[in-house]
């Protein structure tokens, strides 16, 4: 939709309006995570988006993991993402960020 229009090109005033307008903020949680964003993923957060819906089999908690973006992981922890979770292929956030080498206390908020 156009908030998720708005996000990708890293329009922040636009996102903003739109959710102050009621605009769903879920489903955009990858957006930013792809592009590494914290003020358009806390807006998401505050707006009330959900950390546990999946797209294509992934939480926005494991695709932050699986790409190596640890400032949105961070933030989804804190928002109360589940950290238990797992991949199509059994893999858990703890297991991309292993692979992806991200910092040891990343890891130790994932449980490692």
């Amino acid at each position: 939709g156009v908030l998720v229009v708005a996000i990708d090109n890293l329009n922040f005033d636009i996102a903003k309006y739109l959710l102050e307008s009621g605009a769903n903020p879920d489903g955009c949680l990858w957006a930013v995570v792809w592009a590494d964003e914290a003020i358009p993923l806390r807006m998401l957060l505050a707006a009330g988006s959900r950390t546990e819906l999946t797209f294509g089999g992934e939480t926005p908690l494991l695709y932050a993991a699986r790409l190596g973006r640890e400032g949105p992981l961070r933030e989804l922890i804190r928002a109360g993402a589940r950290i238990d979770v797992q991949d199509r292929k059994g893999r858990s956030p703890l297991d991309h960020a292993r692979r992806k080498r991200l910092s040891p206390s990343t890891l130790e908020l994932l449980g490692g």
